[in-house]
């Protein structure tokens, strides 16, 4: 076996990702243990939970109704620009 030999490498290499898995492997699973341990602590009967999450609804607003007039589209809009511009506004 030669200095240059890929297993000399390769098996400690290989070795130390384990080790470094299998650490990492522990804290996840530690935390999933806390997250089951806290979630079997909640009181189980309270209704509808996931409700109270909900955004409210708000006020229904009239699309129909347009907020320049119905005489007012979008060349108006930007005419009036264009208008301001030239005149200093």
């Amino acid at each position: 076996m030669t200095l240059a030999d890929p297993k000399v490498f390769m098996e400690p290499m290989l070795s130390e990702m384990l080790r470094v898995m299998k650490l990492e492997l522990e804290q996840v699973h530690e935390r999933i243990d806390q997250m089951e341990s806290a979630h079997k602590r909640q009181p189980q009967n309270v209704p509808n939970l996931r409700r109270r999450e909900r955004v409210q609804p708000r006020e229904v607003r009239v699309e129909d109704e347009e907020p320049y007039g119905a005489g007012f589209d979008e060349e108006d809009d930007r005419d009036s620009v264009v208008g301001n511009r030239r005149h200093g506004g």
